[in-house]
């Protein structure tokens, strides 16, 4: 039913030029408040905005401020003040207001002491002999903020002693030792960190996320609140060298029936077992202390909580699945061979590739939760140079992961009045109106709306379940106590784990991976396993079986018991171990190369599918699931319609054509023949006309402005005006053409430098922002006038005010730095070329 209802909201949204979808599933944005400078005028002109191209709501996040200005303290009444009036123009606009639980990351700030702040372990190890007296004074090396735990001696007959109460006034601690031995002083330091990137009145230590009542003091101060956000929000766990906490001896046996202190020796040596155990107490102390407590304190106030559970030293399932919202990353850029996509010289490979990102998507899927969502475009690219075209195919690859939310990263506050390019967060893409490309972000905005909706709408259809190993992964590297898994690297940290899961979904298939305690409560039924959220699958595959729990195997037989099947994984992936199921293998993904996701509706299935690659295709695809009828949705251009199917060798096949970066949603129905027009499938006739002559270019905006009008297409950067080769703006390209025959004709624009607004004879057709850059249009008999509205990138704008020495960067603390973290300036940047670049031509 709620994929019904979606798709009758994408048939009233085709009839208008730009269709009102609901703001649930529209994308949202983080919103950098810079010091939380913000003013009435300037909140209501931003969230207008955001509202009129198409974003559905704002994530607060306050940073440092504006160099000369003193911004307004974070939680003051002023602002308050500011916080209550954006809630306030959000529910008249219909917008959603989320919030980070702080300022910059991660949590912290001025209410925390040393006694709720992150703290680390520090040991001194002393030889004893028998018979000698030995004193020291126990100071922790000078730190006077260090907490003596315990004083542990071990000796030569194998005797464990707690020497603690032995330490005396003032560190002074003496004994005559009976034997030879080792005594082990263990000591808890504060790590002394610093909330990163903190605004106003949000400075201070970072939060001890392992304690509960140090988390609920820290909520504390968010409860006198009049409006709670929709969500709170949690970034990436960042709580660096934290790994220690006042209650883990305690809890540790609790959970695990032995002292710790009395093997610090073992521990401190690395030894597998003892660090195993502890880094397993530590991310359940994460999980229960942190995520869950956090998330029941949102609850109780009418909020809920999104987390991204990457970085932290816990599995990052359970850290997932314990929010209602559990959120991915991306940082960097993937490289995709499609025609005419920009590529940048400078470049950061995106961290977050698929195998990473459905940590989160699987965590949802588990549990049944209907939204997963993601921080999208970190780093995308270097500032200024960001195109349309280079985000379509980085969100289609979300997609096709489980996400079906993005929170773009983001938006940066900046009073209107503010000469361009105003107030600028680094590390962020530059979702503002500010941005030259703003004009054109509707159409961008509405296929994310669409393709999301239609994500959010269905339910998880996944293959198989991939088993996380991770004990097996706890006891590889034990030169640090603590094992954390951030965005950055992770797939290397994960090598046999990732290597499965890659060639998996290569070989045509999907899959979700699962915990130790997701098994526990997983069944086998009807031949499959179903997982607590209710969705179910084929099998259960278990790499790295060494190192697997006896409580872990136990559950995996249980379930073999059931019905389920379990199948363990050793060596390099093979085809051998997929060959049972190949009924199940999808084509797109195996032999159309393209990227997917196949999902549950309520007559049969969705896929999104993606063509990712150099190369189209076309032809018949087989589907892994039986199918009466099926309709194809272009959420680019609202254009939907009846498929063709055939019955090939006992499978459905569906008739379809991919461009390279063309995706489409193609519906399911197993037992329904729906009624409706047919999908209007490409069929070249062989009439081609190349639009090379008659063109003109002339400026609609320009800064600094370019006067004139130019007999002229491609690359405006080419022409003999100096201001061309440093503007930004939109270049409007119009050619008048004489057609022969009236009907529909595919407009093909080559290459577009950035995106393109077409207008035939008055009539605006769309806007064209992504590959391939080419849209339907109606002509008439006799003469037609196109015009091509191209905005570009400011980079060449930027690139002026930096060799003009402008003074635009004017922020505090990090300031403005490039991809590579440096301080440096966008001077010594080539021109980047700008307009309608071309070839132009009209194909039937």
């Amino acid at each position: 039913m709620r994929l019904l209802i979606f798709l009758s909201l994408l048939l009233s949204s085709c009839t208008s030029v730009l269709p009102t979808l609901p703001s649930e599933v529209q994308p949202r944005v983080r919103w950098w408040w810079m010091g939380s400078d913000v003013d009435s005028t300037g909140l209501e002109y931003h969230l207008k905005e955001f509202k009129r191209v198409g974003l559905g709501g704002v994530e607060i996040t306050p940073i440092y401020g504006v160099q000369g200005r003193d911004g307004i303290s974070y939680l003051s009444e002023r602002w308050k003040g500011m916080y209550d009036y954006t809630h306030e123009w959000a529910e008249r606009l219909g917008i959603q207001v989320d919030m980070n639980a702080g300022t910059g990351w991660p949590y912290g700030g001025p209410e925390v002491t040393l006694k709720d702040a992150a703290c680390k372990v520090m040991f001194q190890r002393f030889v004893v002999k028998k018979g000698e007296d030995f004193v020291e004074k126990f100071d922790a090396q000078g730190d006077k903020d260090a907490v003596l735990e315990c004083v542990m001696g071990y000796f030569s007959d194998g005797k464990v002693e707690d020497l603690t109460e032995k330490v005396g006034q003032r560190g002074i601690f003496s004994i005559l030792p009976e034997k030879d031995g080792e005594l082990v002083a263990l000591y808890r330091v504060p790590t002394y960190q610093l909330v990163k990137r903190a605004a106003p009145g949000g400075e201070g230590y970072v939060l001890n996320p392992f304690e509960k009542e140090s988390v609920l003091r820290y909520l504390s101060k968010f409860e006198h609140l009049d409006k709670q956000p929709y969500y709170y929000f949690n970034d990436s766990y960042e709580v660096y060298g934290a790994d220690w906490t006042p209650g883990l001896r305690r809890a540790f046996l609790e959970k695990k029936g032995y002292k710790l202190e009395d093997h610090l020796r073992e521990f401190i040596s690395g030894d597998r077992n003892i660090i195993t155990d502890y880094r397993e107490v530590m991310g359940e102390l994460l999980l229960e202390n942190f995520t869950q407590t956090w998330t029941e304190w949102a609850h109780k106030r009418g909020a809920k909580t999104r987390n991204q559970a990457h970085g932290s030293p816990a599995n990052l399932i359970d850290q997932y699945a314990a929010v209602d919202v559990p959120e991915a990353e991306t940082f960097g850029i993937t490289d995709f061979e499609l025609p005419y996509l920009r590529r940048d010289s400078v470049r950061k490979k995106n961290d977050g590739d698929p195998t990473v990102l459905k940590f989160a998507s699987s965590a949802a899927h588990l549990t049944g939760k209907k939204i997963t969502s993601a921080e999208t475009f970190t780093w995308l690219t270097e500032h200024f140079r960001t195109s349309l075209s280079q985000c379509k195919p980085e969100i289609d690859q979300l997609f096709c992961t489980g996400i079906n939310q993005v929170y773009f990263h983001g938006s940066t506050y900046s009073p209107p009045s503010e000469e361009w390019p105003g107030w600028k967060f680094y590390a962020s893409v530059d979702m503002s109106p500010t941005n030259n490309l703003w004009e054109h972000m509707p159409a961008f905005f509405r296929y994310v709306s669409r393709v999301q909706g239609a994500l959010q709408a269905s339910d998880p259809d996944n293959d198989f379940l991939l088993y996380f190993p991770i004990h097996a992964i706890w006891a590889q590297d034990t030169s640090r106590f603590l094992s954390t898994f951030p965005i950055h690297g992770m797939r290397e940290r994960l090598p046999v784990f990732g290597a499965w899961a890659e060639y998996i979904s290569s070989s045509g298939y999907d899959l979700d991976y699962i915990s130790d305690y997701y098994l526990s409560l997983s069944v086998g039924k009807d031949g499959r396993i179903q997982v607590p959220g209710g969705a179910r699958y084929q099998a259960v595959f278990v790499p790295d079986s060494n190192f697997l729990p006896i409580q872990t195997l136990e559950h995996l037989n249980r379930i073999k018991d059931e019905g389920g099947k379990v199948i363990y994984l050793s060596g390099k992936p093979s085809a051998q171990v997929l060959e049972e199921f190949s009924a199940l293998k999808e084509a797109f993904k195996s032999d159309w190369g393209g990227q997917m996701i196949r999902k549950r509706q309520d007559k049969g299935h969705l896929y999104f599918m993606s063509m990712l690659r150099k190369e189209g295709k076309e032809g018949w695809l087989p589907l892994s699931v039986q199918a009466k009828s099926a309709l194809i949705y272009d959420p680019l251009t609202g254009k939907m319609g009846k498929a063709k199917l055939r019955k090939n060798q006992g499978k459905t096949e569906v008739y379809m054509q991919f461009e390279p970066g063309q995706s489409y949603l193609l519906y399911t129905y197993e037992k329904e023949e729906i009624k409706g027009a047919l999908w209007e499938y490409w069929k070249p006739q062989g009439y081609v006309k190349n639009i090379e002559d008659g063109w003109e270019l002339a400026f609609s905006e320009s800064s600094p402005q370019v006067p004139g009008t130019f007999q002229h297409l491609g690359s405006w950067t080419d022409l003999p005006v100096e201001h061309a080769k440093k503007n930004m703006g939109a270049g409007l390209y119009r050619v008048k053409m004489d057609m022969e025959k009236m009907g529909r004709y595919r407009l093909e624009l080559g290459e577009v430098r950035e995106s393109a607004r077409v207008k035939v004879n008055g009539q605006e057709v769309g806007i064209v922002f992504s590959a391939p850059y080419h849209i339907e249009v109606q002509l008439n008999k006799g003469i037609n006038e196109l015009e091509v509205e191209v905005r570009n990138l400011p980079a060449n704008r930027i690139r002026d005010l930096d060799q003009n020495q402008v003074p635009w960067r004017k922020f505090k603390e990090i300031n403005f730095v490039d991809l590579n973290y440096r301080k440096s300036t966008y001077a010594h940047w080539p021109i980047e070329k700008s307009g309608l670049i071309g070839p132009v031509r009209l194909v039937r």
